[in-house]
């Protein structure tokens, strides 16, 4: 079971809430998912999220990066969430670390998650 450890409401009543537990259980309208800047959803959370959502999932992704190229930290990516409960996956490409920069590159992923959702 999921756990809710904080909640903040904004004005015009949107809720950001801070979860521990299984993100692809969430009855929300958008998961922001850990990405490589191409997309490949191999391995870790974002190799769950993509076998849980079904092969969709990185067909839309690949679609994606052939028509984009790779992802920029400051503009993720979106794609449906095919099998999962809610609408949309952002694919957010954070920083390598040693790679330099990483606070910005956090940052800008961040910030480009939060307008990519609102827009969704």
């Amino acid at each position: 079971m999921n756990q809710v450890l904080r909640e903040h409401l904004f004005p015009l009543n949107h809720l950001l809430r801070i979860v521990r537990g299984d993100i692809t259980e969430e009855n929300v309208d958008a998961i922001v998912n850990a990405a490589n800047e191409h997309l490949a959803h191999g391995g870790g959370v974002a190799g769950l999220i993509s076998s849980r959502g079904g092969a969709d999932v990185q067909v839309e992704s690949n679609a994606w990066v052939r028509k984009n190229g790779p992802v920029p930290h400051e503009k993720p990516a979106y794609t449906t969430a095919g099998l999962l409960p809610f609408r949309y996956i952002i694919h957010a490409v954070g920083p390598v670390w040693g790679s330099g920069q990483e606070d910005k590159k956090l940052a800008a992923a961040i910030t480009g998650s939060l307008r990519l959702a609102d827009q969704l």
